[in-house]
């Protein structure tokens, strides 16, 4: 079992894809709708940086990414790291309504971290334009004419541990969102500390997460950890999970998902939702770590949780407590 003891993100990359584990993208209805294998991963994040770097980017230039669940986020997450750039995943809006609160509070985000340039899906782009001044030379590209650009012929330059792999932002609950700078170095202790030390991960885990990839547990937790040692991850989409909170334990059943993490209101809202026939046939036992974190966890709610799901084999010893910590 191997415990991310890399010294940057493109090289647990490296690693990862010499495995035959990788990332799975299912729908509301938990069918499978996009499977990206680390190896490709690897192909894709390669050739990805060199299309970046024929805009004319310089090593530490920033690019914003709509963090949205998605194959294209990943592969232009990755990209960045490969060709030396500071990735800037920036949050979706999460409800209906909120189009105009979200513009304004991506602008500030804009002029805060400054890009280069930006990389959304064609869904965010009617957000993602009103929020771009035009006079700021910020480029924009969807996935599709991100994966349009030719490759340059520049050799790829490893990133140093010192380098910066991406800049974080705060959640943004109690202030304007604030920037954070994670290091390779940084972010690798951080996946090593996790991996090895808290979820003690084995070989044969399997993670499951519906958390957003701009949040701590989503992005560090669920994205780089299990690419970081070669382990295999199922993701819903945030708003998916909104919807339907059920999907999510009905993920972990059908796939023996070891490994899931929420705040103590994803617990709740599962307990809200379930019925007898939501539940029927569900099976819980191969979910050996169930972290809870991100907010006061309620000792109440988690007592509730296992005594409602130990009918399909919930222990509630896999409950754990955990953080985030930029």
């Amino acid at each position: 079992m191997c415990y991310a003891e890399f010294p940057s993100l493109a090289e647990a990359l490296d690693y990862a894809a010499q495995g035959n584990s990788g990332m799975n993208f299912y729908d509301r209805r938990n069918q499978l709708s996009a499977s990206l294998e680390y190896r490709v991963l690897r192909q894709r994040a390669i050739s990805g940086a060199k299309r970046l770097l024929s805009l004319n980017l310089k090593k530490g230039d920033r690019v914003a990414l709509i963090a949205e669940t998605s194959v294209g986020f990943v592969e232009a997450f990755f990209a960045c790291q490969y060709a030396g750039l500071v990735a800037v995943p920036l949050a979706i809006p999460m409800g209906v309504g909120q189009s105009a609160s979200y513009i304004e509070k991506l602008q500030g985000l804009l002029k805060s971290c400054q890009p280069a340039a930006i990389i959304s899906s064609d869904e965010w782009m009617p957000l993602v334009k009103p929020a771009h001044n035009d006079a700021s030379g910020i480029l924009i590209l969807s996935h599709v004419e991100f994966n349009a650009l030719p490759e340059t012929e520049m050799e790829l330059v490893p990133p140093a541990p010192d380098d910066i792999a991406y800049l974080q932002y705060t959640s943004g609950s109690t202030r304007f969102p604030r920037g954070v700078i994670i290091t390779q170095r940084s972010v690798m202790a951080n996946l090593q500390a996790i991996s090895r030390h808290g979820i003690k991960l084995r070989a044969g885990d399997r993670c499951v997460s519906w958390l957003p990839f701009y949040h701590d547990m989503g992005l560090v937790g669920f994205l780089l950890t299990p690419m970081a040692t070669q382990l295999s991850v199922d993701y819903l989409r945030t708003q998916d999970f909104a919807m339907r909170p059920m999907q999510w334990l009905k993920l972990i059943s059908q796939n023996r998902g070891t490994v899931s993490v929420a705040p103590p209101f994803g617990y709740d809202i599962c307990l809200r939702r379930c019925n007898e026939k939501e539940i029927a046939g569900l099976d819980l036992s191969g979910w050996r770590v169930a972290g809870v974190g991100a907010e006061p966890i309620p000792g109440d709610l988690l007592s509730r949780f296992e005594e409602c799901f130990k009918t399909i084999n919930f222990n509630g010893e896999a409950f754990m407590p955990c953080y985030g910590l930029a």
